[in-house]
């Protein structure tokens, strides 16, 4: 299914009742609804090399029909252990570098140093 823009609650709602979400923005830029599909338990395909190594390499196509389409397919035959593995693993890699603690966490020191030079 290909959806119009939905708001942040039908996105979530959307990504807990699907599978797999397919996102080929790309690199060099970090689309959030890759970070909030991965924390809701879809299995992503992403051509984004931000997530090169997170994420296992048959999830990552190229820009290539070919290679989309084997990723998608690879996406919906893994068996529901493995599915179960990268979800949770996925939902790891969210929190520890996108959660906003995390945020919280980098711009402290530079808040901090800011204050310091006024």
């Amino acid at each position: 299914n290909m959806h119009a823009g939905v708001t942040n609650t039908v996105a979530r709602d959307l990504f807990r009742t699907h599978d797999v979400y397919v996102n080929l923005t790309s690199s060099g830029s970090f689309d959030k609804t890759i970070g909030e599909a991965m924390a809701c338990g879809c299995i992503v395909v992403c051509a984004n090399d931000a997530l090169r190594g997170s994420i296992p390499d048959a999830l990552m196509p190229d820009d290539s029909i070919d290679s989309i389409s084997r990723s998608i397919a690879y996406a919906l035959s893994l068996p529901e252990h493995e599915r179960f593995e990268i979800a949770r693993r996925n939902r790891v890699y969210v929190e520890r570098e996108h959660s906003l603690s995390h945020l919280v966490g980098k711009l402290t020191p530079v808040l901090r140093g800011a204050s310091a030079v006024s």
